[in-house]
Parts: structure tokens; C-alpha cells; sequence
């Protein structure tokens, strides 16, 4: 009588094991990329909100914000950490960049008013570059009172997204 003695998987256990191990990679790979778009996202949407309530606490007394533009709002602070600046010579800064590689800018606009003689400073934060899911959330956010803000300009470079 001759005896077998096996020891070990064979070799349809290991196939098994590394499917198993394949779909869990995939799912795992899936899951990070969601988890790094969300994370993008949310940092032009804090970005953006921390922009909107600095330029407010900054420009409370003043009541005006005329002359703002990007490298002014760099300067003062306004422009928090999310936004890196777009090139090493910030004298000649223009705008900044969000997360997706895109270019933040803060824009002020003087609207004369014909029928008062006043006129009145109105500032927008124009984004381009963003996808367009993420361009959807900024737009659909509600935020509240904003003072000044006449609008966020959302652009992804080739149509617009929303206003």
C-alpha cells in the first residue's frame, strides 16, 4: 500500500484567494479616487466660503470694497490656505489656484447709480476650471448674506456652468 501524503493549497484555492484579492483591490481603488474628488471638492467650497466671510469681516467698517482684486485679497489674508498662488512673482499676482488646477480670481466691479449718484462696489470670486459636478455643488450653495458678493462665476473653460 502506498500512501499520498499532500500537504498545501492547489492551485484552484489560489486562483480563488487572488480573485478574491483582484475585486477587493479594484473596489479599494474605487473607493480612494471617490474619497480624493470629495476631498478636492471640498476644499474650492472651503476655499471659496472662507474667501466670501473674510472679504465681509475685512470690509465690514470700510462698507466698500472698491479696488479689491485678487492680489489685494492675497495680501490682506483674505484668500485662505486651499488656494496656492499661481506663479512665484506675487507682485504680478493675477489669481490663484483651487485644487483641481484651475484659477481662482476676486473681481470688483463699480455699478453707478443713475438714480442716486452713488456708486456702489460689488465684488464676484470667478472660478474656472472646475468639473462640472463640482462647479453644480459650489452653484446650488446657499450663502446667506454675503454682503458685497454680487455673484460666484463658475467656468470651466469652455461653457459655463453657472453663475
Amino acid at each position: 500500500m502506498i500512501k499520498s501524503n499532500q500537504n498545501g493549497r492547489s492551485m484552484i484555492e489560489m486562483l480563488g484567494v487572488l480573485a478574491i484579492i483582484g475585486v477587493l483591490s479594484v473596489g479599494g481603488i474605487v473607493g480612494y479616487s471617490k474619497a480624493m474628488d470629495k476631498y478636492k471638492t471640498n476644499q474650492v467650497l472651503n476655499g471659496v466660503t472662507h474667501t466670501i466671510n473674510n472679504i465681509k469681516t475685512l470690509f465690514m467698517a470700510q462698507n466698500n470694497v472698491k479696488g479689491l482684486n485678487t492680489k489685494e485679497a492675497y495680501d490682506a489674508g483674505v484668500i485662505p490656505d486651499e488656494f496656492k498662488p499661481d506663479n512665484e512673482n506675487l507682485a504680478a499676482l493675477s489669481s490663484v489656484v483651487h485644487s483641481y488646477g484651475g484659477t481662482v480670481k476676486v473681481v470688483a466691479t463699480t455699478v453707478d447709480g443713475k438714480e442716486t449718484g452713488d456708486e456702489t462696489t460689488y465684488y464676484a470670486i470667478k472660478i474656472e476650471g472646475l468639473p462640472r459636478n463640482v462647479a453644480m455643488e459650489i452653484a446650488t450653495q446657499y450663502w446667506g448674506d454675503s454682503g458685497d458678493l454680487v455673484s460666484v462665476n463658475l467656468n470651466d473653460g469652455k461653457q459655463s456652468a453657472g453663475n
